[in-house]
């Protein structure tokens, strides 16, 4: 079963978002104890003013130095990005993230958070649960099922956090991804659903922790008017605003402590430090802000919008400090925080406008400010969305959700076309994401997937006669010459060496050494499939032999499982790119006259790009009982094979079949292709020869 397509991948589901919730629970637990240990309790703003001035800033200090001291001996090269470096190891490193390295984060992520740093543990377990997911190469996984598996395990982190499976399968779907399909989804959805399972289990089904700015709504909290929807439009807007901010005042941020000339370990405790100086003048700027209430700053007067309006910049600024001077952490709660005290700022200017009721706006837009930050800060309008209604469970909620988050998106659109992820990955180097087919599959996946340990291998000193025997009895084709020590030193096909055997005397004089094709045409394991195809395009061979560094010959890889994991992974996950309309059937007028069907002529044609065609071929004898995958049409030619016609056996009807690639071609078989005129045409004139 685990070593199925779809259903091997959602049992690998299951068993890793049980395994990311149990994670998540013990990172939050320790979080919690660690907080109550030094401040006194698991909310750190509660706390402060229990606090000497000087332990206020001198423990945000010391959480930074610890989490810079962890990155540092531990040996990772930073404790930033997060969810933007699992967009990169999805989108170009085929699913290979650092285990070691999203450990050191989630560990400096717990001295930030117990330090009293303005960002929460949410973003590292996020990180560490793409990092379990993509453990599965352990068992073989590679290619499009690690990518799905990495999502899975970042699901299944917030889910734990957050408590909300749908949004977090969401949040995989529209930022990880970046497109949603039915391999995807299911076993995304199920790793959260484990991981959610696990966290009701350990803590019930209230949850680890409250997402800040959630704050009780009125118990008979009913519809909201059109104004107050309008009025959640406009909310939309200034919180997309907010939200591209965040982004480019991260990345300012992060440039700023780059040029500092002090050890990088050194950098979060200095960012701590101003953190802590920030918490002196308005203690909610500090802190990881689970658990919090904003019920106050939704009171209506002029220093309620004042003190909300001022806690949305000295939380934007204070996060961006901790985060950009190379603190572990999370923007998730930040983003919440800011959106949910903007929120409780707008409140009072419609409750002016007499826009519905005074305590239901304030409760309404408290939510609905909280998901718009974070659609704005992340272009995910349909988390969000879903991450509002998972929390709440207030279906009133929904309509001015929408508009907000809507609003949101298009508005931190056209400020930035970057989200906080991609933004953060460019500056680093990273790719956003690389489009999903064949290059990507083939580039992004290691000749190490399909390599096997069983190349024939023979002594250079060794006579002819002798490769003649391995292959009589059960050997491969193809002989790989090596030295003393398993070096590759070349490859002899038996193919190549036939017409030598026909002459007399010949066998018994010729050695391995002297047959064998030298330099030999090898790959390495970590050589990506793209590489393979083009070294089988430069020789006509069945396998190619694969090397170690050294040299040494380790193992073989073959044309026939290339292929077979080209069309697995490649066609049968391709759109064709062509719209198929077909005809409805009617019945014939009553008088037997024809019916008109001008208006449907449309429906008889296919749709295709200028310069392109769809024809029929009939196959040529020499490729018969050959299979699609070994003719490589696509590869080869640029062409796709979209239909069969195909006789029924004794010579009967001609029915139309859906191209199987692993089916073997007859004779009379037409395929329907579709591509290029001139790569059809030249197709078409090498099978006339």
């Amino acid at each position: 079963m685990l070593g199925g397509e779809l259903g091997g991948t959602v049992a690998l589901a299951g068993v890793l978002g049980a395994a990311v919730g149990l994670l998540a629970w013990s990172v939050l637990v320790v979080a919690g104890e660690g907080c109550r240990l030094v401040w006194g309790g698991a909310e750190v703003v509660p706390q402060l003013g229990d606090h000497p001035w000087w332990l206020r800033l001198l423990i945000p200090a010391l959480g930074g130095l610890a989490c810079g001291l962890v990155v540092r001996l531990l040996g990772a090269r930073d404790a930033g990005l997060n969810a933007a470096e699992l967009i990169d190891d999805i989108g170009r490193r085929g699913g290979r993230v650092d285990f070691p390295r999203a450990v050191v984060r989630t560990l400096g992520s717990v001295f930030v958070v117990v330090g009293g740093g303005a960002v929460g543990p949410e973003g590292p377990i996020v990180h560490a649960g793409g990092a379990v997911g993509s453990a599965a190469r352990a068992l073989g996984v590679e290619g499009q099922r690690l990518r799905v598996l990495v999502a899975c395990g970042a699901a299944a982190g917030i889910a734990a956090v957050v408590g909300a499976p749908i949004a977090g399968t969401l949040f995989a779907a529209e930022v990880l991804l970046g497109a949603a399909h039915r391999r995807a989804l299911l076993p995304i959805a199920v790793a959260a659903a484990f991981a959610f399972a696990v966290r009701a289990v350990l803590h019930g089904a209230g949850g680890l922790v409250e997402l800040v700015a959630i704050d009780r709504l009125p118990e008979a909290l009913g519809p909201l008017g059109w104004g107050a929807v309008a009025g959640a439009a406009v909310l939309g807007v200034l919180a997309g605003v907010v939200g591209a901010a965040f982004g480019r005042v991260l990345a300012v941020t992060e440039e700023v402590f780059e040029a500092v000339p002090l050890p990088t370990w050194v950098l979060p405790a200095l960012g701590g430090l101003m953190v802590g100086l920030m918490g002196l003048v308005l203690p909610r700027a500090a802190g990881h802000g689970y658990g919090g209430s904003l019920a106050e700053l939704a009171a209506h007067g002029p220093n309620a919008v004042a003190l909300a309006l001022c806690l949305v910049v000295w939380r934007l600024l204070a996060s961006s400090l901790t985060l950009g001077s190379g603190g572990a952490g999370g923007t998730l709660v930040t983003t919440l925080v800011m959106g949910g005290a903007l929120g409780a700022a707008f409140s009072a200017g419609a409750a002016r406008l007499d826009l519905g009721d005074p305590a239901a706006l304030a409760g309404a837009y408290t939510f609905v400010g909280a998901v718009a930050v974070l659609a704005g800060a992340t272009h995910a309008a349909l988390m969000s969305v879903v991450l509002l209604f998972e929390v709440t469970r207030e279906p009133a909620l929904l309509l001015p959700g929408i508009v907000a988050a809507g609003a949101a998106v298009v508005a931190a659109s056209a400020v930035s076309k970057e989200t906080i992820h991609t933004l953060s990955l460019r500056r680093h180097g990273g790719r956003t994401r690389r489009p999903v087919g064949e290059s990507s599959v083939m580039d992004e996946t290691s000749v190490a997937a399909l390599v096997t340990a069983d190349a024939d291998r023979i002594g250079r000193g060794e006579p002819l006669s002798k490769l003649v025997h391995k292959v009589l009895d059960g050997g491969t084709m193809y002989q790989h010459v090596v030295d003393e020590n398993g070096k590759l030193l070349g490859t002899v096909s038996l193919q190549e060496v036939g017409p030598l055997l026909r002459e007399d005397g010949v066998e018994g004089l010729l050695l391995a050494y002297d047959v064998m094709r030298a330099p030999p045409v090898s790959v390495t394991r970590a050589d990506c499939l793209s590489t393979c195809m083009e070294r089988f395009g430069h020789v006509d061979a069945d396998e190619l032999p694969v090397i170690d560094g050294a040299g040494v010959l380790v193992g073989r890889v073959t044309r026939k499982d290339v292929l077979a994991f080209y069309a697995r992974e490649v066609l049968e996950r391709r759109d064709s790119g062509m719209k198929f309309i077909a005809r409805a059937e009617r019945s014939a007028p009553a008088d037997g006259s024809v019916a008109d069907e001008s208006s449907e002529l449309v429906t008889d044609f296919v749709e295709v790009p200028p310069g392109h065609a769809v024809e029929g071929m009939a196959i040529p004898p020499g490729v018969v009982g050959r299979t699609l995958i070994e003719l490589n049409l696509r590869s080869r030619f640029g062409v796709a094979v979209i239909s069969m016609r195909r006789r029924t056996p004794g010579g009967g009807r001609i029915s139309l079949v859906a191209p199987d690639p692993a089916m073997p071609l007859r004779a009379g078989d037409v395929v329907v292709l579709a591509g290029p005129k001139e790569q059809i045409e030249r197709l078409r004139k090498l099978v006339g020869e």
